[in-house]
């Protein structure tokens, strides 16, 4: 079994889903409004240091708190799905996999119904359940979830910045891995034209990009290329301050 040099932190959810701390109004399905802290964030809070930490029986203990205070909430408040999602990557950091897999199908359901309709939280969960997969060697369905997410951050992105970036490299990763080296390639070359276009030409992004692309150019026996895009990746990073 082959696993991902995956690309992200604990969760792409954790990220989103704490985005100003929004939260969906109960009495309106879809709003959002600005709500205070409560013992949830302390708990979450805790979970994710713990984590971060590799204190796996404290991070879990944390989330199950955060997930019994979250029956306070509305079932398609945010908090909720961002309580499932974090013990689901707690659960698959430590190879419980099967019982990482529940929580983390629960947070995408909620994501889907809070806001109900494509948006940057329901990316941060469908990249959770993709990894969980990658993470089992189960790139055939872990691929459509890479394939939508990727759909939905160009359309609410716009087609460009980091998270169009994060999703089209992380389906690159996935189809290199399924030695569809040719696909994986468009993606890199995506990715390329945006972070070129966001940041220049001789940016660190782009330095960076190209650093991946040239180690699946490797894998695919593409040295020669492979030697080219590491060289200008190298310039790169010999201009940068």
């Amino acid at each position: 079994m082959r696993h991902l040099a995956r690309i992200g932190a604990l969760s792409l959810a954790i990220f989103a889903l704490s985005f100003c701390c929004l939260v969906t109004d109960a009495a309106v399905p879809g709003a959002v409004q600005i709500r205070s802290r409560s013992d949830w964030d302390v708990y979450i809070e805790a979970a994710a240091a713990a984590f971060d930490a590799k204190d796996y029986a404290n991070a879990e203990k944390q989330a199950q708190a955060a997930l019994q205070y979250s029956s306070r909430f509305h079932p398609e408040d945010l908090r909720v799905a961002n309580t499932y999602a974090t013990l689901g990557k707690i659960y698959e950091a430590q190879g419980k996999y099967e019982a990482a897999e529940a929580p983390l199908r629960k947070a995408l359901e909620i994501c889907r119904q809070a806001v109900r309709e494509e948006n940057v939280f329901e990316v941060g969960c469908l990249d959770d359940l993709a990894e969980l997969y990658e993470a089992e060697g189960k790139y055939s369905d872990a691929e459509p979830l890479r394939k939508q997410s990727l759909k939905i951050a160009t359309k609410v992105m716009d087609g460009k910045g980091p998270l169009v970036v994060l999703c089209a490299e992380n389906l690159a990763q996935l189809y290199a891995a399924e030695k569809q080296f040719a696909v994986a390639d468009e993606l890199w070359l995506r990715s390329l034209r945006i972070n070129e276009d966001e940041y220049g030409k001789e940016s660190i992004q782009v330095a960076l990009t190209l650093e991946k692309r040239a180690s699946m150019l490797s894998e695919a026996g593409r040295e020669r290329e492979a030697a080219d895009v590491k060289n200008r990746a190298a310039k790169i990073r010999k201009k940068l301050p």
